[in-house]
Formats: structure tokens, sequence, C-alpha cells
């Protein structure tokens, strides 16, 4: 054999253990600073994948002419470029990720030209094999079909779905009818709030019907030691023989994965590679590996992955999920999915104009947003079929939600002062941004027996996403060993009305002037709230432990009593604000008159106690002020 196969051999093997061994090197961060050694890892992997793949496609051709390999390697590559482009039409072709590409093929034929004469016998079939044993391990599916099992329970959660835009809400035509016509046959709760706008805390909330202030999620990217991971549903479900699934296809600001009890998490890998190589691998080798089974163990950051949204495709993403259900189908099923079409940017790979929607240049974001909802209704429907054909919905009870909600400062969102010579700042963009944008605040929630036909019931009592688990422990029989703050809903046909003499407590998340544009801009975003952030040795992204009394302190905090909301906000030093949410009208607390009907005493004291133990909560007394003592 001569001296070039040898080599090309041993490059191959060298290549193949550094892959599957991760590269594990060493990773010193600096408590407090935002660094890169953490990325070292991934980015290396994903390097070497890519000379791997490239070093495969250079043997193949090997195989096909002695002569000339690395012209016909470039030629795959010029295939590849141009199959990708067909496939997914809104990429940008110049991208630098396609440039590296380009480079490719360029040095591909320099190199042909140089040393064409140097190793010109054909490659022995071993080394086209080495690599292709190494990756048959991922090209697989299970085929194991799912047995009937009793009480599965699935939530389907939706990111910043609006109950507003939706058909069942009269907002016609629809373009949610998948959605319309679940929610139509479930127990449909028409007011609802999240405890935070934020995907994190609110799934935290909803896993535990615990308000932040005791699981300490107050917002995305928390670090894990200070976030009670405990105390839920997953864990209590576990050690009653359920196995746990949570699914998401956009990871960057939520942290949720094994540590916090489930037996599997389906998605994109997590840490601060996803934050860089969602962005710079959109290359056409790395996109249609991604179409296959495989892509997901190849590239872990990439494929799948709602952040790389010029190269996302919704029926992969829950075919990757369905791979899990059906590779655990001995015991019953937990599982928790979220999609996050809806979230921003408002693209993804096969963008389809809205249904009877208009474009509007001042607010696109609006106009790109009901597109992604029409697109999530789709994939929503195709992940109901999935688990349906799979037995998984025979006797599940099944939970449609919203995380949060979005806002565009839309004419219909705004709030009507109650008196004249008074402003504030009532409406906002985004989510978690502002207590007062009551769009932001407001979600889905309709719950539903799969095998029963329902009467389609509608409840509009206000409640909360922190009742999701009380109600599934109520439904399972269950007494977890912690006391969560929610209710349980009577959501089967003839129960009890849900209590109507509760108070519900929402706060603000962490916010920058630059999310508040109707026209987001990426970067402005990052570098204004990039100081609140580190890396931790794991490679996690997380807020500054030491910053995190601080962001509490800024918080907007608010109660709400069935149509009435009580707002504090940390700037005001000496008012608070009033706002009746059914008829959209605000008033400064000091200006509000007793004869409309709102308990405010209650409230202020249900808001006081509730966020007491906050630090730097009330700066100015006002609990003591308004209060009379």
């Amino acid at each position: 054999m001569s001296i070039c196969k040898k080599l090309l051999i041993y490059i191959l093997y060298l290549l193949s253990l550094i892959w599957i061994n991760y590269l594990n090197l060493p990773q010193k961060v600096e408590s407090g600073d935002i660094s890169f050694l953490p990325l070292l890892a991934p980015v290396s992997r994903f390097i070497l994948t890519l000379l791997l793949i490239q070093t495969i496609i250079f043997i193949a051709s090997s195989l096909l002419s002695s002569k000339y390999p690395l012209t016909i390697s470039a030629f795959i590559n010029l295939i590849l470029v141009l199959i990708n482009q067909n496939i997914f039409p809104y990429n940008n072709i110049f991208t630098p990720s396609t440039i590296i590409t380009i480079i490719f093929i360029v040095g591909s034929l320099l190199i042909e030209k140089k040393y064409k004469n140097k190793c010109k016998s054909k490659i022995n079939k071993i080394a086209f094999a080495l690599p292709l044993l190494a990756l048959s391990a991922f090209l697989f599916s299970s085929n194991s079909s799912l047995q009937e099992k009793q009480q599965n329970i699935v939530i389907i959660g939706i990111d910043a779905l609006r109950p507003d835009f939706l058909g069942i809400n009269d907002t016609q035509p629809s373009i949610t009818p998948n959605i319309d016509k679940f929610l139509t046959n479930s127990t449909f709760y028409t007011d609802v709030t999240t405890p935070l706008a934020r995907t994190y805390p609110a799934w935290v909330s909803i896993l535990t019907g615990l308000y932040g202030t005791n699981t300490h999620a107050r917002f995305n990217l928390m670090p894990k030691g200070m976030v009670d991971r405990q105390h839920n549903l997953q864990n209590t479900l576990k050690e009653k023989g359920y196995t746990t699934i949570y699914a998401i296809d956009e990871r960057r600001f939520n942290n949720i994965d094994e540590s916090y009890g489930f037996d599997y998490v389906v998605g994109p890998k997590i840490g601060a590679a996803d934050f860089v190589l969602a962005s710079i691998s959109d290359i056409p080798i790395v996109n249609l590996t991604c179409l296959t089974s495989a892509g997901e163990y190849i590239f872990p950051y990439s494929c799948n992955n709602r952040a790389k949204h010029s190269t996302y495709i919704p029926k992969n993403f829950v075919d990757s999920v369905m791979r899990t259900i059906k590779a655990n189908a001995d015991k019953p099923l937990f599982i928790s999915t979220h999609f996050t079409l809806p979230h921003w940017p408002f693209r993804y790979s096969q963008l389809e104009i809205p249904q009877g929607r208009k474009f509007d240049e001042k607010k696109p974001n609006h106009f790109f947003y009901m597109a992604m909802l029409q697109a999530v209704d789709k994939q929503f429907q195709y992940f109901v079929d999935q688990l349906n054909n799979a037995g998984v919905l025979e006797n599940a009870l099944v939970i449609v939600l919203s995380d949060h909600g979005e806002g565009f400062m839309l004419d219909q969102d705004k709030l009507n002062k109650g008196i004249e010579g008074v402003s504030f700042k009532t409406n906002a963009m985004g989510h978690g941004t502002n207590i007062l944008s009551l769009e932001q605040y407001q979600v889905v929630l309709g719950i539903q027996k799969f095998e029963k036909s329902s009467q389609g019931i509608v409840k509009t009592t206000p409640v909360s996403l922190i009742d999701i688990a009380p109600t599934i422990y109520d439904y399972l029989n269950i007494t977890p060993d912690y006391k969560p703050e929610g209710k349980a809903l009577s959501w089967q046909e003839g129960g009890i009305e849900e209590d109507s003499e509760r108070f519900l407590f929402i706060e603000s998340s962490l916010s920058v002037e630059s999310m508040n544009s109707s026209r987001l801009d990426a970067i402005k975003v990052m570098m204004q709230g990039i100081h609140y952030y580190t890396t931790t040795k794991e490679g996690l992204v997380t807020i500054k432990p030491e910053l995190i009394d601080e962001t509490i302190a800024a918080k907007q905090r608010g109660v709400i009593y069935k149509d009435w909301l009580l707002a504090m906000f940390p700037d005001m030093t000496d008012n608070m604000i009033m706002v009746n949410r059914k008829s959209k009208i605000w008033w400064p607390l000091t200006h509000y008159k007793e004869e409309n009907m709102a308990p405010w005493r209650e409230m202020l004291d249900a808001l006081c106690t509730h966020y007491k133990n906050d630090t730097g909560f009330d700066k100015y007394q006002l609990c003591q002020k308004f209060s009379g003592s």
C-alpha cells in the first residue's frame, strides 16, 4: 500500500476518533465573563465533521476516478449547493457559510492540479468503508410499534400564540383551522394568563404549578443551581412509572434539560455554541445531512433547530420527536412539546403568505407572525396525526397551550386612560416587556380527553398556567411531595366552576430598548443585553449570578382579580396603575374612584404579600403608603 493511502486511512481514523469523543477539551471559564472557550469544543467538532464528510466525498470520488478525484469532489460539492438552494429557496446562497463551500471547491481544484501525479492509484476500498461503518450506526430509526397505554399525558405548547388571533375567537378567515378544531372539541379557557411572558419561566411554572418566586425561575437562562429542579410533574410521574419526554425546537433561551427530571430531551443541543453554529452552519453539506435521521447526531446544534430558520422544516422536527416516542413504548408517557415557529424572527424555510392578510410595511413582523401561525397550525396537526397513528392518544389527556402572547403595538391592543391629563406607556413590542400589554400575558388553553367526543365546554373564569400541573395531578389521582400554588381545573363535563375569588400574579422579565422596535435587530438586542450574561464551564449561557438581585428589583409586578389588574412599576415613586382588563381602561391608583368596584386594597395586600421577599421590592414603600398603615 502506498504512503498516500496509509496517510489517508490514518487521517480518516483520527478524524472519526476525535469526532466520536466530542473533543473533550479543557474549558476553564472565569465567573462573570462572557468567554468563547466553551465554544472551542463544539465548533472544532463541527469543523472536523465537515472535514470528515469532505474526505468521504473525496474517497468516493477516488473510486470513480483515481486520476481526478478532487475535481469530481468539487463537482459533487457544487451539486450539493444547487440541491440545497432548491430545497431551501429562502436561503441566501451568498452566506459566509456558502463561501466556505466555494473555498472547498476552489481548493480541491488547485490541489488536483498540483498533486494529481503524486497519488494516482485507486484508494483502497477499506478507506471508503471505514467512515461509512462509523456513520452507519446513526442511519436507522426504530420500527417498534406503541402498545396501547393508559393515561398518557401530552402537553402541546405553541410559542407566542395569541388567543385573539385564533379562528375560534372570531378571527376570520382563520389561519389556524386545526388548532381551532381541537379547541372547539375541548374544554376551552378564554381568560388564561402566564405568570411571566417568557418561554423558560412559563414552562417551569407549567411543569411545577408554582410561581417563579418559589421555583426561582425568574428569567430566561437562569443558572441551573439556583432553580428548583426537583418539585415538578416529570419527577413525580417518573416515580409512578412514566417515561418523561421534553421536546423543543429552539433552545437558546431555554435551558430545560435532563437535569430537570426528563428521561429524554429532543431538540438541538443546548449551549453557547447554539448561538454561534445556528448562524454559521448554513452550508449545503450540513443542511442536506439534516434531512436524514442521522443529521441530529452528526450536527446536533444545527439540525431541527428553529433558530436556523432558513432551513428549518417543521415536519422533520416532529419526526425526530416521534422517533423518541416510538422507542419508548413500554411505559406510560408524559410528553411535553413546544413548537416555536410563531417566535421571532417570524421566518422559516417554507414561508407562505397568510390567508386573507395584507402586508403592512409599518408592522412587517405582525404580517410574518400570522404566516408563522398558519405554518405552526399545520405542524400541530401533523404531530397530532402522528401521535394518533402511533396509538399514543388512546385514552390520553391532551393539553394545548401557549407560553405567552406577543405584542406588536396594534391599535386593538391599546389601553385607554380613564382620566385626562395623564400619560403612561401601556403598550410594547415582544413579550415579557410590559405587564400592561395584556396581549403579552394572555395565552391559549384547551384540555381534552382525546378518545371522547367533547361537547365543547367554554370557561371564562380567570385561570393561570400554574394550574396545569395540579390539574394533571388531580386527573391521575396523584399527591405530589410538594404543594403547588395553582388549582386543579374542573375541565371535565359536569365539573364545578373554577374559583373566581382568587388572585393571580404576573411579572415582567429582562428587557432592552431595542426590543421595542417594530423591526427587531438581532445584533442590537444581543449587544444591549450581553453584559447580563456569562458562560459556564459546561458551555451554557446564563444570567450572571451577581446581577440577579438587581434585575429582580427592576421587575414590573401585577395582580389580577377577575377583570382587574393592579400594576406596580419599579420607577414609579408615588403611584400605581389600575386597569379594567375588559374595557381596557386604566387609571393612576390615586385617581381611581371607589364606585368602579375593584377591590384594590385586597389586591394591593395580595401583591405586597406575594413579592415581599424579593430583593429591592417596593423601593418607595407604596405598599405601606396605599394600605394606610
